[in-house]
């Protein structure tokens, strides 16, 4: 459809097909000749003048059209629209009709029954008992995060200072805890501070924070030896490693 459509005007649209389902109109295709053509107004397809097949539903629509068509507009059955989106300065919309529209409401009813059961609500509530869960799950995950974080200050407040090379092999930790994690131990290591945490057997995510020397031998270093991929900005080096606990502490001098 040429230009964008909220959800008011598609509601409308919906309603008004369906409207003209309901009248089972008549549809009438029929080749006018070149000059009744000249007299009609229709869309679509203005500029042929000759073999132009007009498809009419009486006072409601007149179109140039070829497809095939129904006899009277209650043999679509039900219009149900699916999805709308913006599309190249206009609006695509996906529908169904008829039997394929029931068979989309009856997946879409047993969607939620399935989810008035799981969370124990009628399915008239179901939207607000989800918004509920997703507040939960938010402040949940809020004070995961809290305990995280305060989890990661006792892991670096409880490390041993060391005149080397400093190591964590954690597990359940992303990218930026691992960092967190080097960040907040940096000065309790002479040399590099490195957290290391096991995404699956022998594969590992990490973060090194590099003391001095030189930034690419160490990428590279952790390439050739730990079979690392990943990269960064000096002073910290993140990627995922393929190797065993043992090599990551022999590498590292622990």
């Amino acid at each position: 459809i040429d230009g964008t459509l909220d959800e008011d005007m598609l509601r409308d649209i919906e309603q008004a097909a369906n409207e003209v389902v309901a009248a089972n109109l008549a549809v009438r295709a029929e080749y006018p000749a070149p000059e009744v053509l000249k007299g009609l107004s229709y869309r679509a397809k203005l500029d042929l003048t000759e073999n132009v097949r007009i498809v009419t539903v009486e006072g409601v629509d007149a179109c140039a059209c070829c497809a095939p068509h129904v006899t009277r507009t209650g043999e679509i059955g039900m219009i149900k629209l699916i999805s709308a989106m913006r599309y190249k300065g206009g609006t695509r919309i996906h529908m169904k009709c008829g039997f394929d529209a029931l068979d989309e409401f009856n997946a879409e009813y047993a969607r939620a029954v399935a989810i008035s059961n799981r969370i124990s609500l009628p399915r008239e509530a179901i939207a607000e008992g989800v918004d509920k869960l997703w507040e939960d799950l938010a402040a949940a995950n809020f004070r995961i995060v809290g305990l995280k974080r305060e989890l990661i200050a006792l892991k670096a407040d409880a490390a041993k200072k060391t005149d080397g090379n400093l190591v964590f092999i954690e597990k359940n930790m992303d990218t930026n805890e691992l960092r967190m994690l080097v960040s907040a131990a940096a000065d309790k290591a002479g040399g590099a501070c490195a957290a290391f945490s096991e995404d699956g057997e022998g594969c590992y995510s990490f973060v090194v924070m590099v003391h001095g020397g030189d930034f690419e031998a160490w990428r590279r270093a952790l390439c050739d030896r730990l079979n690392a991929r990943g990269g960064g900005k000096a002073p910290f080096l993140q990627g995922k490693a393929s190797c065993t606990e043992e090599r990551i502490r022999e590498f590292f001098g622990v």
